[in-house]
């Protein structure tokens, strides 16, 4: 195996350890440059990230922003060997920060929701109570008019089957009661 010689220089060259650095850098310098370059792309892609979930939480999608913040997770872990413990860490808590928030602004916004469906599911109920009662009151009148007119008709079988009906849906009412009695009393 024959050995390798020993670099020869030429009278006027510098031996490329004592050359001037001309900006290029070496390998690494290159690695430095890489390691950088990633950092500062993470940072982007987290801060981006951040302001996306809070965009999309101010519009109520929760499940958009949380898409957001585990990209940004995902690109975090794999770029931990660039980052070293300490941005790796502050990256982490500061997604696990925005995910925390997504979950309590969607907790809050899914009770509110609950509860609005609530109240009106209450007003409903009472629009149907209010309009059944008005069913009710306006079916009253209206027997109470047929009857008051076979009445004056002198129908009373006719009258005494509109008050039975109206005592039927009312049987307390007094006026009814009153004139079933009159008409009872003209039949027999």
């Amino acid at each position: 195996i024959p050995m390798p010689q020993a670099p020869t220089f030429e009278p006027g060259l510098t031996p490329l350890s004592e050359q001037p650095s001309t900006g290029q850098g070496g390998f690494i310098e290159e690695i430095n440059r890489r390691r950088n370059t990633i950092r500062s792309y993470t940072e982007n892609v987290v801060n981006d990230a951040v302001a996306q979930a809070q965009k999309f939480m101010a519009q109520g999608d929760f499940t958009s922003a949380q898409e957001r913040v585990d990209n940004a997770m995902r690109v975090v872990v794999e770029n931990q060997t660039y980052l070293g413990d300490e941005l790796y860490r502050q990256h982490t808590q500061r997604l696990n920060g925005a995910s925390e928030r997504i979950r309590e602004a969607q907790t809050q916004s899914d009770a509110q929701r609950d509860a609005q469906r609530r109240q009106e599911a209450a007003e409903a109920q009472r629009q149907i109570r209010i309009q059944a009662e008005q069913d009710r009151q306006n079916r009253i009148n209206e027997l109470m008019e047929r009857a008051t007119a076979y009445w004056k008709n002198q129908q009373f079988e006719a009258a005494q089957g509109q008050l039975e009906a109206l005592l039927a849906i009312d049987p307390l009412n007094d006026k009814a009661l009153t004139m079933k009695e009159m008409v009872e009393d003209m039949i027999y």
